[in-house]
C-alpha cells in the first residue's frame, strides 16, 4: 500500500532545526521517515539510535544524497519545497486506518525535536490523542468489598439455606444439594484439615474427577484457611509429582474413584471417608485476603510446570466485577464446563455461588457431551454459560440440528479465538442473550478485559478483545517496551489488581514475566494484539505464531483471521509445512456447509422380488447361539451382563424356537463358520478373550456380515447396474475392501475406485486383499476425517454402506460426501431401521448391548428411522433426495443428487477469496479439508495436533512414513514384535496383528527401555501408534496442552 503524508504547519520549525543541526531539511524528513518505520513497521526489536544526532548520522549512512529511505520492505520518498513537504510511504503493513495517527505523529515529532538538547535522547511517544483515549479506557478504578474468595458462599448459606446450590445427575436423574447441605459437607472437610495442622499458607492438592466432590474439596480447603492446588486426574504421574515437588505439597484431597496405586509421596485424604466420620469446623476460616487462594499450574518451557499464585483479593476483584457488571444473582444458574485445573472453573465455582445462584455440575462422562449439556441446560433452566469458544460451538451445533431454543441470558466466551459466526448462531436459539468476549491470562486472575457484542461489524478481522475490566489496565508494547500506535501489532501487557503474585518458588521466571513501572505491576502475556482508534484492543494471536517464509515475516493469526471471514470457512489453522525441504504455508480448513434452500425428498416402498428366506436362516442360527450363551449366565463376566439382557429382550420378540439341527448347505457356509465360532463368543463373554478378536476374523466381522443382507445386495446391484465405465467411485468407510471383493462384478467396470477409511493400516489390508483385482483402485486415508483439497468435487458416485448411522452426527458425513461429488454426482447411502440377526449377535456383543446408544426416542440401538433420515437430509446440501424402503428390517436406499452450487464451487471460492484478501506470499499452498480441528483437553484449538494433519500421507500405496523420537522407537518395537509394516500414525496395534500377549511383550519392552509402567488397559483404550506415543510421552514429561498467557 502507498500513501502520502503532507507537512505544512511544521515547515518553519523544520528549517530552524536544520540550521541548528547543520543538515538539510531533506535529511530531517528522512529522519522522520526512519522514526515512522521504527514506530509503525519495524519487526526488529533494536533501535539503532538514541539522540537526534545519532538518527541524523544513520540517515546519512543509509541514504547519502538520495531522496529515498529503504529499510526491508519499507520505502519512503521525500519531496520538499518552501511551503510544503511530502512523505510518500510504501509498505505492505500500511493501512488506511493508520494515516490519521501518522499525520499527527509527524507534526508532534517536529515539535519534540525543536525542544531537544544536542545529546538528549529522543522520547518515543505515540500520538497524544491516542494516548489520551487509552488513558481514558484505563480509568477503571472501582471499590469492591475486601473479602476472601469463599466468603460470599457462606453468606448465602446463612441467608438462604434451603436454596439449591448444586444440581447434578445420578443415573440420569436430576439431584440437588442445598446451600445448607453443601455448607455442612464443606465444614466437615475444613474441620478434618484443621485437625491435621492445615492452616493459612498450606498448599493442599485436589485430584478428584469432575463432579460435586470437586466443589466440596476446594471450598473445604479454603474454609480451612489453606490454598487449593488443582491436580488433573488425567495428568501423568510424573507431572503430578513435579507439581507436588514444586509446591512442596503435603496433602492431596482425592476420592474413591481415583486409582489407589499412585504413590505420590503425600498424605492422601479420601473425601468420602472424611464426610462419613469427620466433625465439622464450627465456622469457616477467612485468612488475610493477600494470602494465596489457589495455584494453577501451566506448562513451562523447561519441562517443569509453573505454578501461578493467585490471592483471594486478586480473584475476588474479577468475580465481584463480573457479577456486578452483568447483574448475576440468586436467579441465575450456570453450568460448570471447564476442568478444575483450567482457570475458567474459578468463576464457575465461586462466581455463581458467591452471587447466591445455582451451579449445574457435570461428571467426567458428561463434560464433553454436548447432547447432555443441552438436556441439562433446558432441564435446569441454565441461563449463564462460561467456556472456551470451541465448546460453545459444539453446543450450538447440537441445538441447530433440531432448532432447539435455549434459556441462556448471558454467554461468556474466552480462552481462544471466537469465531465471527457464533453471535448470529446464538441469536437464532436464544434471542435475548447477551454475548460477551473476555480475555486475560491465568497470571492475571481469569479475565482482564471484555467486549459486549451487539452486532458483528463487517470491518472486524475478529471479535474485539475489548477494554479493561475494573481495577485493571492494558498496554500494547513493542519489543523495546514502548507503546505501539493504533493499528500496530505489539505484545499485550496486563496491569492492576488481578495480576498474580508470580510463579510459585520461581523468582527468576517471575522477574522475567512480571515488571513494575511507576508503581504498577504488569504481566507480559505473549499475546499479539493492537489498539484501534477507539481504544479497543484487537486480538491477533500469539507472538510465537510469527513465522518467516521466503524472507517475508508473516503473522499466522492475521492469515487465519482473513480466511475465517470467508463465507465458506467455519474454522482454519495455518502453519508452516516442509514440502521436500522447502518451507511453505499450509492450512487446515473446516468448511462451512449450508443446507439447500429447498430439499425435495420423496419416499416409496420397493419390495420387488423381496424374500426373507435367508434372513430367517440367519435368525434361526443366531437364536440358537444366543440361547446357548444365555444358559451360561453364571459364567458370564459382570462386564458383559448388559449384552445378556439385550439378547434376552431380543429373544422375547423372536419366540419361534426351533430344535432343528443345523444342516450346512453350500450357500449357508458362512453361517456354519459362525456356528463354529461359538467357543470364541463364549470366551469373550467369560473374559478369556478380548472382544476385539471379532474384528480379526472375517467370518464373524461386522464388515463381512453388513454386506450379506439380501436388501443390501439388491440395492448395490441396482446402483451398479448402469454404465460406470467412465465414472469415478468413492467408497466411504471402506475398511478392508470387503465390499469390492463381494461385489466385484459390479465395480470392475469403473474408471477409478477410491476407498476411504480413517485407518491407513486397515487400508493396507484392503490393498493386500484386492491386489489381484485388475482395476484402478486408490486407497485414501482420512486420518482425523480430513482430505487434501484435491479430493473435492472429484467423484461421480459416492457410496456409504451401513456407515452413516455409526456417526454421532450423520449430517456431517452427508455434507462430507457432498464435498467429494462432481456437479452431476450421486450419493448413495444404504441404511437399516432394524438390526439384522447377525448385527444382534456380533455388533451387539462388540457394543455390549448398545448400553450407551440412543437414537431419537429409541434406546439400545445404533440405527435411525426413516423420519430421522428425512430430517437429516432435509438439512443437507442436496436439491433432491429419493428414499426407497424395503423389507422387514426397513432397509433404506437413500439417493441424493443435485449438490448445491455453493458446495460445488466452494474450493474455487475459498481460493478466490484468499487471492482477493491476502498478499500472494500469505496464501497457504497446501490445504487440508477436515470436519473439525483438534481440540486440547481444555477445549482450545490444539494447533500442534491440527497442523500435524498436513504431514499425514493420504494414500496407503506409500510404503512408509518418516517417524522420529518416541514414535520411531514404538514403530520399531511393533515391527519387531508383530512383524508388521508401519504406514500411518493412526495405525492400531491390534489392526497390525497385536493381541493381549503381544501387547504385554510390547509393554515389557517399554518398561525396559524407558523405566515406565503403562497399564495394559491403556493400550486397549488408545491403541494407535500416535496415541501410544502420546501416552508414553505423558509418562515421561508434562502434558503440553496449555500455553503461557492463556487468552
Amino acid at each position: 500500500m502507498k500513501e502520502n503524508i503532507s507537512i505544512i504547519k511544521g515547515m518553519d520549525t523544520l528549517r530552524t532545526i536544520a540550521e541548528e543541526r547543520k543538515v538539510s531539511v531533506n535529511v530531517l524528513l528522512k529522519g522522520i521517515a526512519v522514526e515512522i518505520y521504527y514506530r509503525w513497521f519495524a519487526n526488529e526489536t533494536a533501535i539503532e539510535y538514541v539522540t537526534l544526532n545519532d538518527l541524523i548520522s544513520e540517515v546519512i549512512d543509509r541514504s547519502k544524497d538520495k531522496d529515498t529511505i529503504v529499510i526491508n520492505d519499507y520505502v519512503c520518498s521525500v519531496m520538499c519545497n518552501n511551503d510544503k513537504a511530502v512523505l510518500c510511504i510504501e509498505c505492505e503493513q500500511l493501512e488506511c486506518d493508520m494515516m490519521e495517527g501518522l499525520s499527527a505523529f509527524t507534526e508532534e515529532i517536529i515539535l519534540e525535536w525543536a525542544d531537544l538538547a544536542d545529546n538528549a535522547p529522543i522520547v518515543h511517544q505515540i500520538p497524544r490523542n491516542q494516548m489520551a483515549v487509552r488513558k481514558n479506557r484505563n480509568r477503571t478504578k472501582k471499590t469492591f468489598s475486601d473479602e476472601c474468595l469463599h466468603h460470599g458462599f457462606f453468606e448465602n448459606a446463612a441467608n438462604a439455606p434451603g436454596k439449591a446450590a448444586l444440581i447434578y445427575y445420578k443415573n440420569g436423574n436430576k439431584e440437588e444439594i442445598s446451600y445448607s447441605c453443601l455448607q455442612d459437607m464443606i465444614l466437615k472437610l475444613a474441620g478434618y484439615l484443621k485437625e491435621n495442622d492445615v492452616k493459612s499458607g498450606t498448599l493442599v492438592g485436589v485430584s478428584i474427577p469432575k463432579g460435586i466432590n470437586q466443589v466440596i474439596a476446594v471450598y473445604g480447603i479454603l474454609a480451612a484457611g489453606a490454598t487449593y492446588v488443582p491436580i488433573g486426574v488425567h495428568q501423568p504421574v510424573e507431572r503430578k509429582k513435579k507439581i507436588i515437588d514444586t509446591g512442596r505439597i503435603r496433602y492431596i484431597v482425592t476420592s474413591n474413584e481415583m486409582r489407589s496405586e499412585e504413590d505420590l509421596g503425600v498424605s492422601v485424604i479420601c473425601l468420602e471417608a472424611v464426610l462419613q466420620k469427620a466433625l465439622p469446623a464450627k465456622e469457616p476460616g477467612f485468612p488475610e485476603t493477600n494470602q494465596p487462594a489457589y495455584i494453577i499450574f501451566t506448562s513451562g518451557t523447561t519441562g517443569i510446570p509453573k505454578g501461578v499464585v493467585i490471592s483471594h483479593s486478586e480473584a475476588h476483584n474479577i468475580i465481584a466485577d463480573i457479577n456486578q457488571r452483568f447483574n448475576i444473582g440468586r436467579n441465575h444458574t450456570g453450568i460448570a464446563i471447564s476442568d478444575l485445573d483450567f482457570d475458567l472453573s474459578v468463576y464457575d465455582i465461586f462466581g455463581l455461588l458467591s452471587a447466591g445462584g445455582t451451579l449445574v455440575v457435570l461428571s467426567e462422562e458428561t463434560k464433553r457431551e454436548p447432547v447432555f449439556w443441552r438436556k441439562a441446560i433446558i432441564d435446569a433452566s441454565v441461563n449463564v454459560w462460561n467456556s472456551v469458544p470451541a465448546l460453545f460451538d459444539m453446543l450450538l451445533t447440537t441445538c441447530e440440528t433440531d432448532k432447539q431454543m435455549l434459556p441462556l441470558q448471558l454467554v461468556l466466551l474466552s480462552g481462544d479465538w471466537i469465531k465471527m459466526d457464533l453471535y448470529d448462531r446464538l441469536k437464532a436459539i436464544s434471542e435475548c442473550c447477551k454475548f460477551v468476549s473476555l480475555g486475560g491470562a491465568t497470571e492475571a486472575a481469569i479475565w482482564s478485559n471484555y467486549f459486549v457484542v451487539n452486532v458483528i461489524d463487517s470491518g472486524w478481522k475478529s471479535i474485539p478483545y475489548g477494554e479493561p475490566l475494573s481495577n485493571q489496565y492494558l498496554r500494547v508494547v513493542d519489543g523495546n517496551g514502548y507503546d505501539c500506535p493504533d493499528y500496530v501489532n505489539g505484545e499485550l501487557w496486563i496491569g492492576g489488581d488481578g495480576v498474580a503474585e508470580g510463579y510459585l518458588n520461581d523468582p527468576e521466571l517471575t522477574d522475567a514475566k512480571f515488571v513494575a513501572i511507576d508503581g504498577v505491576r504488569w504481566y507480559k502475556t505473549g499475546d499479539l494484539v493492537r489498539y484501534n482508534s477507539a481504544g479497543i484492543v484487537e486480538f491477533l494471536g500469539r507472538i510465537d505464531n510469527q513465522v518467516k517464509i521466503n524472507g517475508y515475516r508473516i503473522e499466522l493469526g492475521e492469515v487465519e483471521n482473513v480466511i475465517k471471514r470467508s463465507p465458506d470457512v467455519s474454522n482454519v489453522v495455518v502453519g508452516v509445512v516442509d514440502e521436500k525441504g522447502k518451507k511453505e504455508l499450509g492450512a487446515v480448513i473446516v468448511p462451512k456447509i449450508n443446507a439447500a434452500v429447498n430439499v425435495h425428498i420423496t419416499c416409496c416402498e420397493d419390495n420387488n422380488k423381496y424374500s426373507d428366506f435367508h434372513m430367517k436362516e440367519r435368525e434361526r442360527v443366531v437364536r440358537q447361539l444366543i440361547l446357548e450363551f444365555c444358559h451360561m449366565q453364571s459364567r458370564v463376566s459382570a462386564e458383559y451382563r448388559p449384552i445378556i439382557e439385550f439378547w434376552e429382550g431380543w429373544l422375547e420378540c423372536h419366540m419361534e424356537y426351533s430344535a432343528d439341527i443345523f444342516y450346512a448347505r453350500e450357500e449357508m457356509e458362512p453361517l456354519q463358520k459362525v456356528m463354529n465360532a461359538r467357543n470364541l463368543f463364549a470366551e469373550i463373554l467369560t473374559g478369556e478373550q478380548r472382544v476385539e478378536e471379532l474384528l480379526r476374523r472375517e467370518e464373524v466381522s461386522p464388515e463381512f456380515w453388513s454386506l450379506k443382507g439380501e436388501d443390501t445386495k439388491y440395492f448395490l446391484d441396482k446402483i451398479l447396474a448402469g454404465d460406470i465405465s467412465n465414472r469415478k467411485i468413492a467408497v466411504l468407510g471402506a475398511r478392508t475392501g470387503e465390499i469390492i471383493k463381494q461385489y466385484w462384478d459390479g465395480f470392475c467396470q469403473a474408471e477409478e475406485i477410491t476407498l476411504f477409511d480413517t485407518s491407513a493400516g486397515i487400508l493396507k489390508l484392503a490393498q493386500e486383499k484386492l491386489g489381484e483385482m485388475n482395476a484402478n483402485i486408490r486407497y485414501c486415508s482420512t486420518y482425523n476425517e480430513g482430505v487434501e483439497e484435491s479430493e473435492l468435487n472429484k467423484y461421480d458416485i459416492v457410496l456409504a454402506v451401513n456407515l452413516l448411522h455409526t456417526y454421532e452426527e450423520p449430517l456431517k458425513e452427508v455434507e462430507w460426501a457432498a464435498l467429494l461429488l462432481k456437479r452431476e454426482g450421486d450419493f448413495y447411502a444404504i441404511e437399516y431401521e432394524e438390526l439384522d440377526p447377525m448385527g444382534i449377535l456380533i455388533s451387539g456383543l462388540l457394543e455390549n448391548g448398545f448400553v450407551n446408544r440412543k437414537r431419537g426416542r429409541r434406546e439400545h440401538t445404533p440405527l435411525l428411522l426413516l423420519d430421522d433420515w428425512k430430517n437429516i437430509y432435509g438439512q443437507a446440501p442436496f436439491g433432491e433426495v429419493a428414499i426407497n424402503r424395503r423389507g422387514r428390517l426397513g432397509a433404506l436406499l437413500i439417493h441424493a443428487k443435485n449438490v448445491t452450487p455453493e458446495v460445488i464451487e466452494m474450493r474455487s471460492r475459498i481460493l478466490e477469496y484468499m487471492n482477493e484478501n491476502l498478499t500472494a506470499y500469505m496464501i497457504p499452498t497446501k490445504r487440508m479439508i477436515v470436519k473439525q480441528v483438534v481440540l486440547s483437553k481444555n477445549g482450545k484449538v490444539d494447533r500442534q495436533q491440527t497442523l500435524a494433519l498436513l504431514a499425514v500421507k493420504q494414500t496407503a500405496e506409500k510404503e512408509s512414513i518418516i517417524l522420529q523420537g518416541i514414535e520411531a522407537d514404538i514403530a520399531e518395537l511393533w515391527t519387531n514384535i508383530l512383524s508388521c509394516k508401519i504406514f500411518d500414525r493412526s495405525q492400531s496395534f491390534f489392526e497390525s496383528g497385536g493381541d493381549s500377549l503381544s501387547a504385554t511383550r510390547f509393554l515389557a519392552e517399554i518398561k525396559k527401555k524407558y523405566s515406565v509402567d503403562i497399564p495394559l488397559k491403556d493400550i486397549f483404550s488408545t491403541p494407535s501408534l500416535k496415541s501410544v506415543a502420546d501416552l508414553l510421552q505423558a509418562r515421561l514429561a508434562e502434558n503440553e496442552g496449555m500455553v503461557e498467557g492463556e487468552i
